[in-house]
């Protein structure tokens, strides 16, 4: 699954328990958030179920 342009991502205040296995791990980069204009460290992983 990739987030594209109709994706929404909203922060929440809970905590999700992933089970699968970690295929790639992206280096950290730096983002600005929209809304406070605060940078922030950002990272994709990839992760399999199967």
């Amino acid at each position: 699954m990739t987030l594209n342009e109709n994706s929404e991502v909203e922060e929440v205040p809970k905590k999700l328990d992933v089970v699968g296995v970690v295929k790639s791990v992206s280096s950290t980069m730096s983002i600005r958030r929209k809304s406070n204009n605060e940078s922030v460290a950002k990272r994709d992983i990839t992760i399999a179920d199967e």
